[in-house]
């Protein structure tokens, strides 16, 4: 998983800002899904966040979200609902991102790390 998040951070930005294995270690010790999901939230994802300047479409290539085949299992999730918000506005509004914080307790989507 680790080697997987790492080599596409490398493609995608360097070497220099690869993950290190000490943001797992709490695994060892307590083996869960739950732990799991307490790093990617409160770890991963804000260190993703901050290295790709919330760039969310690179963020979803480092977490193999574009690969997944629905929303369910998806970290970052695209909220293109503009025309809700704004109605029929001749602007062109960039892509709003959020983090899915169900996927995190679904075994499923850590399927492609």
């Amino acid at each position: 998983m680790l080697d997987t998040l790492n080599k596409r951070i490398t493609v995608l930005l360097d070497r220099e800002h690869t993950i290190g294995h000490s943001y797992l270690l709490p695994l060892k010790a307590n083996p869960t899904l739950e732990m799991l999901a307490d790093i990617f939230k409160s770890k991963i994802i804000p260190l993703l966040q901050e290295y790709f300047y919330d760039d969310y479409e690179k963020i979803q290539l480092v977490l193999g979200d574009n690969q997944k085949p629905d929303d369910s299992t998806r970290f970052i999730v695209k909220k293109a609902n503009t025309v809700k918000l704004f109605g029929n506005a001749d602007i062109d509004f960039p892509e709003y991102y959020e983090v899915n914080s169900a996927a995190f307790e679904e075994v499923d989507a850590y399927a492609f790390l």
